[in-house]
C-alpha cells in the first residue's frame, strides 16, 4: 500500500487553472494543520498526514507523521504506513519503511490488525496480497472480495481487485471489475486499467472517449494521468498509430509512476526511439521494471537478471520479473541462471506455461532431456504463442536425441503456428534454432534448412539470431571442407 501512496494514486484527481478547488484544498489543509498544532493528537494527526497526502503538500504533514510513528502513540498499521509513506515522499530521515515482513508474518500481522479494525478495506487488500504471495489463492480471492464490499468504489482496492484476478488466471472477472464500476467513467486511474485489461479479456475499451477528452483537456496534474497517458499510448501504437501513441508516452513522463515509467520504456524497444528522459530512472521511485527493460533495450543482457531480482521484490505477487529474466538468461546461453530464476517464477505461479517453456528450453541445452520434457508435459490450457514455442522446444529435444526427422516437423509445425500468428520474430527464432540443431546433426537435408534460416533471419533486427544462423552456416561449411569430423552437440 505504501507504493500505491507514494504514486500518488490514493490521491484525488486534482484540477489545474481551478483557483477555487485549489483554494477549497489549501483552506481544508491550513484548517487541519491548525487543528493539529493546537491539540496534537492521534485524530489530528492521522487527519492531517491524509490531507498531506492528497494535496500532494506532504512537507505539511511531516511534524504529524512523526508523532504517528512514536512508539507510544497506539496508530493502527495503516495509519503508521500512511506517515511512513509521507515522509518517504518528503525525503525526510525516518522515512525508511518498517524492515520486510515474511508473507507468512504479513498475514499474521493483518489478521491481528484487521479482529480490530474489521472496516479497514485496504487491510484486507494488504492481507490479500499477503495470501497471494504465500500461495493462498482462495484465501487471497475472499479477503479481496471483503475489500471490494466495504469500499466498492475505491480506487485502490478495485485496482488491486483487478491485479490479483488477473494473476489468478482470470482477466474476464478483472475486466468486469474495473468496467462495471460506476467511478470508473470520471477516474484517470481506473479508465487506465480499463483500456490495459481490455486487451487481456478480449473486450472493447469503453472509456476511450473520456480517455482522450481527460488527457486532451490538460486539467489534471501529470502525476494522476501518467498511467492513463501510458494506457493510451499502448493502445494507439498497438492499432498502429505511432505518431499518436510517441505524444501520449511524451505525456506519460510528465511525472510518472514506476509503472508508466516501465511501459514507456517498453514501447520504446517496439517503437525504435528514446521514450524515457534519462534522469527518469533516477527520480522514479520503483523504476526496476523500467531499468530491467532499458538493460534489454540497449543489449546489457547480463545485468538484466539483478534489475529482475529487484523487479520480483518490488513486486512480489507478479510472475513477470521472473519470464523476463529467465527468458533473457537463455538468450546470452546463461541456461543454469535461466533455469533457476524460471523455478523460482514457478514457485509463485507453477502453470505459466511462458515458465515451464523456458525450463524446458534450458534444460535441454544443459542436457538433462527428462527433465526439459517433465516441464512442457506441465503446459496446459496455454495460449497460442507458447503452445507453438512448446513445439519448437519438443523439436530441440527430439534433436538432442537423434530423432531427426521427428525433430525437424516438430520445429516446421512451430513455424507454421507461427505464421498463422503473424509473429515474424518468432518465425525468426524458430528458423535460427532449427538451423542450429540441423548443423550439428548430419541430416541430408541440413544445407537446405541452415540456407533458408539465413535468408529469414536477415529480414530481422535481432542481432543474436543473425549469430546463431551465422555459426551454423560456419560449420557447414566447415563440414564440407572436411573441418568437422562428424555430428557433434553444444551448448550454444
Amino acid at each position: 500500500m505504501s507504493q500505491t501512496i507514494t504514486a500518488s494514486e490514493l490521491g484525488t484527481p486534482h484540477k489545474r487553472n481551478q483557483a477555487t478547488i485549489d483554494a477549497e484544498l489549501s483552506a481544508d489543509l491550513t484548517k487541519r494543520a491548525m487543528k493539529w498544532r493546537k491539540s496534537p493528537s492521534l485524530v489530528t494527526a492521522a487527519e492531517l498526514v491524509e490531507n498531506s497526502l492528497v494535496d500532494g503538500r506532504e512537507i505539511e504533514g511531516v511534524a504529524a507523521a512523526q508523532y504517528l510513528l512514536l512508539a507510544d502513540v497506539p496508530a493502527t498499521e495503516a495509519i503508521r504506513q500512511q506517515a511512513r509513506a509521507l515522509l518517504g515522499r518528503a525525503e525526510r530521515e525516518g522515512s525508511a519503511d518498517r524492515p520486510s515482513l515474511t508473507p507468512w508474518q504479513a498475514i499474521r500481522r493483518w489478521r491481528a490488525n484487521l479482529r480490530m479494525h474489521p472496516r479497514n478495506a485496504l487491510g484486507w487488500v494488504e492481507l490479500s496480497l499477503a495470501q497471494t504471495i504465500e500461495g493462498q489463492a482462495d484465501q487471497a480471492r475472499k479477503s479481496m472480495l471483503v475489500a471490494m464490499q466495504l469500499a466498492p468504489l475505491n480506487r485502490h482496492v478495485l485496482r488491486s481487485a483487478a491485479r490479483l484476478f488477473l494473476h489468478l488466471g482470470d482477466p474476464q472477472h478483472a475486466y468486469d471489475i474495473i468496467a462495471q464500476s460506476p467511478a470508473t467513467k470520471t477516474d484517470p486511474w481506473l479508465i487506465a486499467a480499463e483500456i490495459a485489461i481490455s486487451d487481456l479479456a478480449g473486450k472493447k475499451i469503453r472509456c476511450y472517449k473520456q480517455a482522450m477528452a481527460i488527457l486532451e483537456g490538460a486539467q489534471l496534474r501529470p502525476r494522476q494521468i501518467t498511467e492513463l497517458a501510458g494506457a493510451a499510448a499502448t493502445a494507439e501504437m498497438v492499432s498502429g498509430n505511432r505518431k499518436k501513441a510517441r505524444k501520449f508516452f511524451s505525456q506519460s513522463m510528465d511525472d510518472p509512476t514506476g509503472n508508466s515509467l516501465a511501459q514507456a520504456e517498453w514501447a520504446a524497444g517496439v517503437l525504435t526511439t528514446d521514450l524515457v528522459p534519462p534522469t527518469r530512472f533516477e527520480t522514479v521511485k520503483e523504476s526496476h521494471e523500467a531499468n530491467a527493460f532499458h538493460l534489454y533495450r540497449i543489449r546489457n543482457f547480463h545485468d538484466v537478471i539483478p534489475a529482475c531480482e529487484l523487479w520480483a521484490a518490488e513486486d512480489p505477487f507478479s510472475i513477470r520479473p521472473y519470464e523476463f529474466g529467465a527468458a533473457t538468461a537463455a538468450y546470452i546461453d546463461e541456461f543454469q541462471s535461466s533455469l533457476e530464476f524460471a523455478n523460482r517464477g514457478l514457485n509463485v505461479r507453477p502453470d505459466t506455461p511462458a515458465l515451464l517453456n523456458t525450463v524446458a528450453f534450458s534444460a535441454a541445452n544443459l542436457g538433462d532431456l527428462e527433465a526439459a520434457k517433465s516441464s512442457l508435459d506441465k503446459i496446459k490450457q496455454a495460449d497460442p504463442i507458447s503452445e507453438h514455442i512448446a513445439l519448437a522446444n519438443r523439436g530441440l529435444i527430439s534433436f538432442r536425441e537423434s530423432h531427426y526427422a521427428e525433430a525437424v516437423a516438430y520445429y516446421l509445425m512451430a513455424i507454421e503456428g507461427f505464421k498463422k500468428l503473424q509473429a515474424p520474430n518468432l518465425i525468426a527464432s524458430a528458423w535460427a534454432y532449427l538451423a542450429r540443431e540441423a548443423s550439428n546433426s548430419q541430416i541430408p537435408n541440413r544445407a537446405d534448412i541452415i540456407n533458408k534460416a539465413v535468408d529469414i533471419v536477415a529480414n530481422s533486427n535481432d542481432l543474436r539470431l543473425k549469430e546463431i544462423v551465422s555459426a551454423a552456416k560456419m560449420r557447414l561449411l566447415a563440414s564440407q571442407f572436411g573441418g568437422a569430423e562428424g555430428p557433434r552437440v553444444e551448448k550454444t
